[in-house]
């Protein structure tokens, strides 16, 4: 397998000397924007998971004496978290009329009350644009993050992206919602499993993306991005570590003022550090824990090749109403000989409707299609609905999904994914410097394929005495993961430079197979951050 034998200081190096060389890095002009703005937060997280005891699922009718796996999965069972952090934050931004270069460094400087001890994140990003003309358009952007919270490098990678946007010359009309942007597309949405718990890890993303813009609403594009996921420490379990090599293509086509098209294509190669699956047999137990090793570590390849493709044909009739058509599909290949590769299709045929500037809706719904191995092909059906409304003072939205995706990338490699997802989110501004957020959110993961992350097989003794090899029953799976949060925020800004902000999050995780570890979980933070323009030339 690749290692990235040092992601820091070359990492940066060698990305500011490709900048250079291709002219994307800042040349003296008259017209130029610097500035240097720094940040200081000062943070408390507190976080408790209670794990039950180990959900059985009722058996279902006519099959009480079904066989089937007890599945192990030894990530789980650290979830709590009592730190304290201060950060630092500095970010640079130079502009002109053609380029932009933005870097950030925020270190995290922690004390973990639970262990007593101190211990230091990391966080870096960089990006650069460069517009060669009115047509060529060229940006790279790389983030690097270490630390043991997927929803804090999620958070930053929100505030870097915002950070730069909000300094890009964008109409409000760019800058509005539009309605549909949200459907779900097949694949991952770049977010780790928080289920793995409280893992430190560290992962590294590279994004170069290159468009050529040929008429109005009409482009097309490539892109690559290399990204890396690595555990960090001595500690048992964590996420699947993996390289991944991406490549993307897009076109987007008007046709007239009524008819557009939008395509885009991704082909991933997933080179993966699997650990060995193992499998225990009742009869083994009795004779002292002599188990068959189904896949040793570092035996075979576990690497993937995954295939996904996206197409949306618009038709505007009116200016307020969109009919489009979709197809959503996804397609993984499996070197290891234990997983099966999986096809996904979703067809939608649906509807953008604007209410009025402030009220605006999309539905869609329709067939989808999914093989699994050498099994017969399963026709389900696909459906998304979102409304949103915005008030003077406030906004509402609420959503609702469902459809079949893969989620290689996510850290636990669970594959094969039918997903009901519904949520609510309402901001409200109390005063011009005081704002709050309550969300509320549900989601069933129905898994056709067990996760890898030190998972441990225990054969029942039904599948025993019906002579089923524990390979085949590696793919026996259906089975639900059930999570529920809500929560809200508030924040409040005062004397322009300072602001304190707080929240809670309930969370509860329920598991519907044999060995899984339901859990409840409590998350309280309180932050304070003092914000200054430090330099501006």
């Amino acid at each position: 397998m690749h290692r990235l034998l040092s992601p820091g200081a070359v990492t940066i190096l060698f990305f500011l000397l490709l900048l250079s060389v291709s002219g994307v890095l800042p040349s003296p002009a008259w017209a130029r924007d610097n500035i240097l703005i720094g940040d200081l937060s000062v943070a408390y997280d507190y976080t408790e998971r209670n794990y039950s005891n180990t959900s059985v699922p009722a058996p279902r009718p006519g099959e009480e004496n079904a066989a089937g796996p007890v599945i192990i999965s030894t990530y789980g069972h650290s979830g709590n978290r009592r730190d304290y952090t201060v950060s630092p934050d500095l970010t640079f931004t130079s502009r002109s009329q053609t380029d932009l270069l933005e870097l950030t460094y925020a270190p995290g400087f922690v004390y973990d009350g639970l262990r007593y001890t101190t211990r230091v994140d990391q966080s870096f990003s960089l990006r650069a644009e460069k517009h060669f003309t009115q047509r060529w358009f060229v940006s790279l952007n790389n983030t690097y993050f270490l630390g043991n919270d997927p929803a804090r490098e999620t958070a930053l990678r929100t505030v870097e992206s915002s950070a730069s946007q909000s300094g890009t010359q964008e109409t409000e009309q760019q800058a509005t919602p539009q309605a549909g942007q949200e459907q779900q597309q097949a694949g991952d949405n770049g977010a780790l499993d928080e289920r793995v718990g409280s893992r430190r890890y560290w992962r590294n993303s590279t994004d170069l993306l290159a468009e050529y813009s040929y008429g109005q609403d009409s482009l097309v594009g490539a892109g690559y991005t290399y990204e890396i996921l690595r555990n960090s420490g001595d500690e048992n379990g964590g996420y699947t570590p993996y390289d991944r090599h991406r490549l993307m293509a897009h076109v987007a086509h008007r046709f007239n003022a009524r008819w557009r098209v939008d395509f885009e294509g991704n082909y991933s190669i997933g080179i993966f550090d699997e650990p060995a699956v193992v499998a225990v047999t009742p009869a083994a137990e009795e004779e002292g824990g002599a188990a068959a090793v189904l896949r040793p570590p570092g035996v075979g390849s576990s690497d993937l090749r995954e295939y996904i493709g996206s197409m949306r044909l618009d038709y505007s009739r009116m200016d307020h109403a969109t009919v489009f058509f979709s197809d959503n599909s996804s397609r993984t290949d499996y070197d290891d000989p234990l997983r099966q590769d999986n096809w996904t299709h979703n067809l939608a045929v649906g509807l953008d409707y604007y209410f009025n500037e402030r009220s605006y809706a999309t539905l869609s719904g329709g067939p989808s299609f999914t093989k699994l191995g050498d099994q017969p092909w399963e026709t389900d059906y696909n459906v998304y609905g979102s409304l949103t409304r915005l008030f003077p003072h406030a906004s509402l939205t609420g959503h609702i999904s469902k459809s079949y995706n893969v989620q290689n990338f996510a850290g636990r490699g669970n594959g094969l994914t039918d997903t009901w997802e519904a949520g609510v989110e309402c901001t409200y501004g109390f005063t011009r410097n005081l704002s709050s957020e309550l969300f509320v959110s549900y989601r069933d993961d129905r898994r056709l394929q067990y996760p890898y992350v030190d998972t441990i097989i225990g054969v029942t003794d039904q599948a025993t005495d019906a002579g089923e090899a524990p390979g085949d029953l590696v793919e026996g799976a259906d089975y639900h993961e059930k999570l529920f949060q809500a929560g809200f925020n508030l924040t409040y800004t005062f004397m322009r430079w300072y602001t304190c902000s707080g929240g809670y999050t309930y969370a509860r995780d329920k598991t519907g197979r044999i060995g899984g570890a339901d859990y409840n979980e409590h998350r309280v933070f309180v932050q304070f951050t003092v914000s200054r323009n430090l330099f501006r030339w």
